[in-house]
């Protein structure tokens, strides 16, 4: 999360005007969570919004034009897979989980791990595109419906049950 709220100071800094917003609540059993202090700084700055655990995502991503996920290690992560279904372009980081639903050059921007200028660059190219911004969010919205909807998921499921002899072919 670090790197999101350095991307938003790069990006402020610029003079872009657009706001920063981090859904989810604090892990305090996550050792690796964000510590309470930096928490408190970053809220003090006022360049990120902290909106603490959403139950209504899909409104809070119906409000947004561009979703962010600089994630270091992720399985298949939900938070893309709800942005995608929202039609958002994506930005990410590059490693295997995002890499399976963001495509870059079609429905979004991928950048290495831990660098904050590149992510503030990619965030910054769709801020400026608005027609890219279209683009990439109905190929979002298009893969995910074609890759990851519920009954796809199932059949591929049921489709390696067949093939390991599980259920009938």
């Amino acid at each position: 999360m670090g790197e999101f709220v350095e991307a938003a100071r790069h990006l402020r800094a610029r003079g872009v005007a657009a706001r920063f917003l981090v859904a989810g609540a604090v892990d305090h059993g996550n050792p690796a969570a964000i510590d309470e202090a930096t928490l408190a700084r970053w809220r003090s700055e006022g360049i990120v919004e902290f909106l603490g655990h959403r139950s209504d995502m899909p409104e809070l991503l119906a409000s947004c034009d561009i979703a962010v996920l600089p994630s270091y290690h992720e399985g298949l992560p939900t938070f893309l897979l709800e942005a995608a279904a929202s039609g958002l372009p994506l930005v990410a980081t590059d490693i295997p989980g995002c890499r399976r639903v963001v495509t870059p050059g079609l429905n979004g921007l991928l950048v290495p791990p831990r660098d904050a200028r590149a992510l503030a660059e990619a965030i910054a190219c769709l801020l400026e595109d608005a027609d890219l911004r279209r683009r990439y969010g109905e190929a979002s919205r298009r893969i995910a419906v074609e890759r990851f909807a519920e009954e796809r998921v199932l059949e591929e499921y049921l489709a390696v049950y067949r093939e390991a002899g599980v259920l009938p072919g």
